[in-house]
Order: structure tokens, then C-alpha cells, then sequence
């Protein structure tokens, strides 16, 4: 598919000057983008999921375990509404 995109000059300088081929560049510039934001708002809907489950304050701590955590031993178990379990753990 051909899209036409407008973009101000310097951005356009420093890709023609980074690249041979704009065209698999931009491509894969475009994909890392979706599946960041892809990623985001995954991660977003299971902090939400957690928030719904078991009340305002545990986005903290959810967000540490999403991160992998700082070890621990395991306190819990949350099932949010993707039907998986969430590991909660102690400090």
C-alpha cells in the first residue's frame, strides 16, 4: 500500500540520512509504535482489571509486579477479567 506522509523537513533529513531505503525504515519505525502502544494498553487493562478486582490503591504494587517484582514470597492470587491468575507477593 502506498500512503503519502507530510513531515517536517529536519525529521525527513535525518531519516533519508539514517537510511537507504525510507520506505522499511518508516515501516518499521510504524510497527515498533503499534506494538508499544499495543503493549501499553494491555498493560493498562490489567492494572484496570486489578483496580476493579481488588479496590483503589494496588496499582503501585501491580505495577512493580508487572515489572518483575523485587522478589518475595507469594501472598496471593487475584483473577482479573482476563480469567488469569495475578501473583501478588510480599516485600
Amino acid at each position: 500500500m502506498r500512503i503519502t506522509v507530510r513531515v517536517p523537513d529536519d525529521l525527513g533529513d535525518i531519516v533519508k540520512a539514517t537510511t537507504d531505503n525510507v520506505s522499511a525504515y518508516v515501516t518499521e519505525a510504524l510497527r515498533e509504535k503499534i506494538a508499544r502502544d499495543r503493549r501499553r494498553k494491555a498493560r493498562q487493562n490489567i492494572l484496570d482489571g486489578i483496580r476493579d478486582y481488588e479496590g483503589p490503591g494496588v496499582q503501585e504494587g501491580a505495577e512493580e509486579q508487572l515489572r518483575g517484582g523485587s522478589g518475595g514470597t507469594v501472598i496471593g492470587r487475584a483473577h482479573d477479567w482476563t480469567g488469569y491468575g495475578l501473583l501478588f507477593s510480599s516485600r
